[in-house]
C-alpha cells in the first residue's frame, strides 16, 4: 500500500472510507448466469457457433417439401376443392381438424390442379427451431428460382437466439418474397401444429403474415389453430376456413365413395346407417369399409351389420371425437362454412 493510501486509512480515514462504501454499495459482480471472466465469453460464444453451425450443416429431408401424392381409392370432395378454388386468392386459409379428416389428401388433390408454383412443407416436431424451419422454405423456394433469398440465407448463417432474429428473419423473407415476379406462389404448411410451440417460429411467421406480400398465399394445416395474431386479417376478410363440420362426409359423398370408389354400393337403409355410425368422419368410414373383409361369406357388403352392434366401438370413437369437437367450437365459435 502506498504512503498516500496509508495516510488516508488512518482512525479518521477509516470511518470515511466504511462510510463511502456504506453509501455507494459494494463493487457490482457479474449478473447470475453471465460469463465471469473473458476465456468463458470466449467459451460461450463458440458453442453458441457450433449449435449454429450443427443446424446450418445437418441434411435437408427433402421428402418434406414434396407434394404428397392423395393416394388411391379416394373420393374427390368436389364441394371443399370448389371451395378452395373460390376463396384461392384470399391471402390466408386456414384447415383445422383434428386426425383423419382428409386435410393433406384435401390438399394435395387441389394443389395437383393448380397452375401456380407450389412450396409444400411437410412439419415435422424436429422443425420446432426457427433456423431449421427457415433453412427449409429458403430451400422449398429455391426450386423455382434457385437465386432465391441471398439475404435469407444471410440472415440465417448469422443466425442469434431471441425474438429479435425471428422478426428479422421473417421480414427478410417477405421483402425477399416481394421482389419475385410471374404468378403467386402457395405456400402449404401441413401438420403445423408440430411447430406451434416454438416461440420463434410463430414469431417469424407472425412478421411474414403481417406483411405478407401480393405474390404468395399461405395455406395452414393443423389439428389445432395457429396461434398467430390474425383478427385484423379475419376483421378484413383475408381468411378462408375449413374446420371439422366441413370436413365430415356428407351422406350423398358416402353414396358416391362406396358406389364408385369401392365399387360396393349401399343401399338406402345402409347408407343412411352408415352416416348415423360413422358421423362422416373419414378414418371411421375407412374402417366400416375394411370391416366386411373379415365376413367374406356375406352375400352383400355388410358394412353396417358389421359395425352395429357387434363393432359398437367405430360409433363410439366417432361421438367421443364428434363431443370434443362441439366442445371445442362452443369455446373458441364455428368457423365460416364454404361456399
Amino acid at each position: 500500500m502506498s504512503r498516500a493510501a496509508r495516510a488516508t486509512v488512518g482512525p479518521r480515514g477509516f470511518g470515511k472510507m466504511r462510510a463511502d462504501c456504506t453509501r455507494h454499495g459494494p463493487a457490482p459482480g457479474p449478473l447470475p448466469g453471465q460469463p465471469t471472466d473473458q476465456r468463458e465469453v470466449r467459451v460461450t460464444a463458440n458453442r453458441a457457433a457450433a449449435r449454429r453451425e450443427k443446424r446450418s450443416s445437418a441434411p435437408l429431408l427433402k421428402v418434406k417439401l414434396s407434394q404428397p401424392h392423395p393416394g388411391t381409392q379416394i373420393l374427390e370432395r368436389a364441394r371443399l376443392l370448389q371451395a378452395l378454388r373460390d376463396n384461392a386468392e384470399r391471402p390466408l386459409t386456414l384447415v383445422i381438424a383434428d386426425a383423419g379428416f382428409g386435410k393433406t389428401t384435401l390438399l394435395a388433390t387441389w394443389t395437383r390442379g393448380l397452375r401456380r408454383p407450389v412450396v409444400w412443407y411437410s412439419l415435422m416436431p424436429s422443425d420446432a427451431d426457427v433456423v431449421v424451419f427457415g433453412r427449409y422454405l429458403l430451400e422449398g423456394f429455391r426450386r423455382e428460382q434457385p437465386r432465391f433469398g441471398a439475404d435469407v440465407e444471410r440472415a440465417l448463417d448469422e443466425a442469434r437466439p431471441g425474438d429479435r432474429f425471428a422478426e428479422v428473419l421473417g421480414g427478410t423473407l417477405a421483402n425477399a418474397l416481394a421482389a419475385l415476379r410471374g404468378p403467386a406462389q402457395l405456400l402449404v404448411l401441413d401438420d403445423f401444429q408440430e411447430v406451434a410451440g416454438d416461440r420463434q417460429v410463430v414469431r417469424m411467421m407472425d412478421t411474414l403474415v403481417r406483411h405478407l406480400p401480393e405474390g404468395l398465399r399461405i395455406v395452414i394445416a393443423a389439428r389445432s389453430a395457429p396461434p398467430l395474431a390474425l383478427e385484423r386479417m379475419r376483421a378484413r376478410g383475408e381468411i378462408f376456413e375449413l374446420n371439422s363440420s366441413h370436413l365430415r362426409m356428407t351422406r350423398a359423398e358416402l353414396g358416391t365413395l362406396f358406389a364408385e370408389v369401392y365399387g360396393r354400393p349401399l343401399a338406402d337403409p345402409e347408407l343412411a346407417a352408415l352416416d348415423e355410425t360413422t358421423l362422416g368422419w373419414p378414418t371411421a368410414v375407412h374402417l366400416a369399409h375394411e370391416f366386411p373383409h373379415l365376413e367374406p361369406r356375406a352375400p352383400r357388403l355388410p358394412v353396417v351389420r358389421g359395425i352395429r352392434p357387434a363393432r359398437r366401438p367405430i360409433a363410439a370413437a366417432a361421438r367421443a371425437h364428434r363431443g370434443g369437437v362441439e366442445v371445442r367450437r362452443r369455446a373458441g365459435g364455428g368457423a365460416r362454412r364454404p361456399a
